[in-house]
């Protein structure tokens, strides 16, 4: 009898346990039939002078040229000339960063949207050591839930061109 007492005891946590697992179930049910959808990239920018792991926004200035540039730098002047992009881009290196977009199967949902990082080192530039199988992406934001989106740089000072 004390048996039949101690599971009656635990069953509600029981039930409570297995309707959160049936929900885990579903909700990853859900993603992987996100990612079955059709995938399409959504976005590419190309962060001059910033990669996440060496990026400080104390002092650092950002200039958006166009929708797939960003240039970072200590200095707010010339950010949008070629020659003070290629010293950046040669001393501090650059991140990538692509968001991919998978088509939600649902009518009327919004799509999943992942994006991924890489970061390559200046000298990886210099020396032409920048290969591509080297190169790992990482997943930095997910349905714009991070700060920023994943946007790192735009801790920064926005300098304008106008």
């Amino acid at each position: 009898m004390d048996e039949v007492r101690r599971g009656q005891q635990y069953a509600p946590d029981i039930g409570e346990a297995m309707n959160a697992r049936e929900l885990q179930l579903d909700e990853l049910a859900r993603q992987r039939q996100a990612l079955e959808g059709t995938a399409r990239l959504d976005d590419l920018v190309l962060i001059v002078g910033g990669r996440r792991g060496h990026f400080d926004p104390l002092g650092m200035y950002q200039l958006k040229v166009g929708s797939s540039l960003v240039v970072l730098s200590e200095q707010p002047s010339g950010l949008w000339r070629a020659d003070v992009q290629r010293e950046l881009l040669l001393r501090e290196g650059c991140s990538v960063q692509c968001t991919v977009a998978f088509a939600e199967p649902r009518e009327g949902a919004p799509d999943q949207l992942y994006t991924f990082e890489a970061a390559v080192d200046g000298e990886q530039l210099v020396s032409g050591a920048a290969d591509l199988e080297d190169t790992s992406f990482v997943l930095t934001d997910m349905n714009g839930l991070s700060p920023g989106g994943g946007r790192f740089w735009r801790m920064a000072t926005e300098v304008s061109l106008w």
